[in-house]
């Protein structure tokens, strides 16, 4: 129906409103490889509204961490296009403008999947991860994580789904900043129980937690 206008069953504007309107409810909880086919079969349609939709869908892709280009479909609902290593370094801007309006990291106040991420100080192209004036940042979002974790027992939820769908943030931002944290000590043994958690989740190889281990009997010796 979206190839061929002659096929369509949207046999009027109003109906094709109210399927858009019908797509975009479902914009914050649909998996995002189907949002990007969505989003790229739909994107440039001369026959509805679809500018409002397309938004949606990219500013929702942004979160995720997610390509929003929509040049490509996903090669399955299971694997998301994932980003280049320049649309990272966009999305890191977005995201660091998002942290100083948006509060909903752990999902406190409303629905963010990815909530966290906007309160990680951006890591730029991945590699420098406390380049000047982030590392106060990156602290606090350590401290909001262990905090949680130690208050509830559980990975936060917004934690989980970064790992997933924003792996280079997780791994060369997030990772450095929770082992070189040297916030608060009343967290140190959340941050034993978060690394032993998310070993047991395959969030972080086995190579990562041993290497936190010898890491922290060094400081121990010290």
């Amino acid at each position: 129906m979206f190839i061929d206008p002659a096929s369509t069953h949207l046999h009027t504007a109003r109906m094709g409103q109210q399927f858009l309107e019908f797509l975009e409810s479902l914009v914050s909880s649909d998996i995002p490889a189907v949002l990007q086919m969505h989003g790229k079969v739909l994107q440039g349609d001369r026959h509805l509204p679809v500018q409002k939709f397309i938004s949606a869908v990219k500013t929702r892709l942004m979160e995720l961490g997610l390509d929003q280009s929509l040049r490509t479909h996903p090669t399955s609902i299971y694997q998301p296009v994932q980003i280049t290593q320049q649309q990272q370094q966009q999305q890191d801007r977005y995201h660091h403008h998002q942290a100083g309006t948006n509060n909903h990291h752990l999902g406190i106040g409303g629905s963010s999947s990815s909530g966290i991420s906007k309160n990680a100080a951006a890591s730029g192209n991945g590699n420098s991860h406390y380049g000047a004036g982030n590392m106060a940042t990156q602290e606090k979002t350590v401290e909001t994580i262990l905090t949680s974790f130690q208050k509830s027992g559980l990975i936060p939820k917004s934690l989980l789904e970064d790992a997933i769908f924003r792996p280079l943030w997780f791994k060369k931002t997030f990772l450095p900043a929770l082992l070189q944290w040297q916030g608060n000590s009343d967290l140190l043994l959340a941050r034993d129980q978060l690394m032993a958690a998310l070993k047991e989740r395959k969030k972080i190889s086995d190579q990562v937690y041993n290497d936190y281990l010898k890491q922290q009997q060094q400081q121990q010796i010290k």
